[in-house]
């Protein structure tokens, strides 16, 4: 941002920063100029309102304004050759935040009480957490898919019986939970301020205890058809909302 900063002030243009949440790190805040250069710009994006509810006390002459992140462009028609048998894609990055130990010991308790036939598969870079792959790669139901392919990934979802996607963090827009949205397929995901706005309708929220997600997973199939109509409406809902939101920040900003 500083350097866009000197560039704008010499060349006299706008300068709009688009902030996600670690730009607000201690790290950044502490560099020099750096929060000079985001209070002298014309606007700094957010992308969720409990972040910038939290943002606006702490930084008052920053000039903040709310756009929530687009759907990613993915096709939202099922995949010609659905999977025999469903699975839950559970999207991870196997990071800190996500409670990926509680979800696999959720999921094993469900194949093996063995009355819901599903699947769980796993993206992401398992070997961040050897010992939890040790432990339930052998596990029948469930398959650590690693890091796929772009068009692989997209495939995946839209087969997908649904989606999990789970955070402890707060004030976060999930790029997975856009994701399964845009795919217009149902999710579990954390309950969460951020998410109850956001998944109004066409997901289940859950706490990060084995008995929810187990409950969640079960009520999960017992109501997806209801889910699935939810998350066509929802997708709708958001798409229309974006395009308000960008009108109206265009005409904030004078563009």
């Amino acid at each position: 941002p500083m350097v866009c900063f000197l560039y704008c002030r010499l060349f006299r243009k706008q300068l709009i920063v688009d902030a996600h949440n670690t730009t607000f790190s201690r790290f950044w805040i502490k560099v020099p100029l750096f929060l000079r250069t985001l209070q002298s710009s014309n606007a700094v994006i957010v992308h969720n309102r409990e972040f910038l509810e939290h943002l606006r006390p702490r930084y008052p002459k920053v000039n903040f304004q709310l756009l929530n992140d687009r759907l990613p462009a993915i096709a939202h028609s099922k995949a010609e050759s659905p999977s025999a048998e469903p699975y839950f894609l559970v999207i991870l990055s196997y990071n800190a935040d996500e409670p990926v130990r509680t979800m696999l010991t959720a999921f094993r308790r469900i194949l093996r009480e063995g009355r819901f036939p599903v699947q769980f598969w796993l993206t992401g870079n398992y070997r961040k957490m050897e010992d939890v792959h040790r432990e339930f790669a052998s596990e029948k139901g469930i398959r650590f898919l690693g890091f796929i392919s772009d068009a692989d990934f997209d495939r995946t979802l839209r087969e997908a019986y649904g989606v999990i996607a789970l955070t402890r963090s707060e004030m976060v827009q999930q790029c997975a939970v856009m994701e399964a949205i845009a795919a217009e397929i149902p999710t579990i995901a954390s309950d969460t301020g951020t998410n109850r706005r956001l998944l109004n309708q066409g997901a289940l929220l859950v706490s990060h205890q084995v008995q929810g997600i187990e409950q969640a997973v079960r009520r999960f199939g017992k109501e997806r058809e209801v889910l699935c109509r939810g998350v066509q409406q929802n997708r709708v809902r958001l798409n229309r909302k974006w395009a308000r939101d960008f009108t109206h920040l265009k005409k904030q900003l004078r563009l």
